[in-house]
């Protein structure tokens, strides 16, 4: 007996598919649309903090983080619903003592394994009063998580107060 693609009586209508932590990029598209929102952000550090979400956008455009695919580039959307990656700044604190948090997004699990294949939103969460000069390293771990969660580029990994605010993407 067979069954058409979609029924109710297949047992397994797709097949074993990686998840996302063991994918090169967590998405479908190498091209992903990003809002950012600036609403949180005084007047007095908005221009330095727009520098920094370009500098940790930039890092991952120009592939200084060889633990993504090469080809992945961003484009700013101004609605964040037409956004795949909303990053925004809050002046609510992230749970326990995180300066950056996400909003584990929505993906999909085609295989029905319990684990996410590709993601389709994210939401990546700063607060508000972090240290501009560190907002930049925040929005750049917020992305890794997000672009390639099983592979995080060491920058990101256990850094100190210095190397957050450094320029770590040159």
């Amino acid at each position: 007996m067979s069954y058409w693609s979609g029924s109710h009586g297949c047992k397994n209508p797709t097949f074993d598919a990686p998840s996302v932590e063991n994918q090169s990029l967590a998405w479908r598209s190498t091209n992903l649309s990003v809002y950012v929102d600036y609403s949180n952000v005084s007047k007095n550090s908005l221009t330095e903090t727009k520098s920094q979400v370009n500098h940790a956008v930039t890092y991952f455009e120009e592939w200084k983080a060889k633990e993504v695919p090469s080809d992945v580039s961003f484009t700013r959307v101004q609605d964040p619903w037409k956004a795949d990656i909303v990053i925004t700044f809050a002046q609510d604190r992230c749970e326990g003592e995180y300066t950056v948090c996400g909003d584990g997004g929505t993906a999909r699990d085609f295989d029905n394994d319990g684990e996410f294949e590709y993601l389709t939103q994210a939401t990546i969460t700063i607060e508000s009063e972090t240290d501009v000069d560190a907002r930049g390293w925040y929005v750049g771990w917020g992305l890794a998580h997000n672009l390639a969660p099983g592979n995080i580029p060491p920058v990101f990994e256990d850094p100190s107060y210095e190397e957050q605010r450094s320029s770590w993407w040159d």
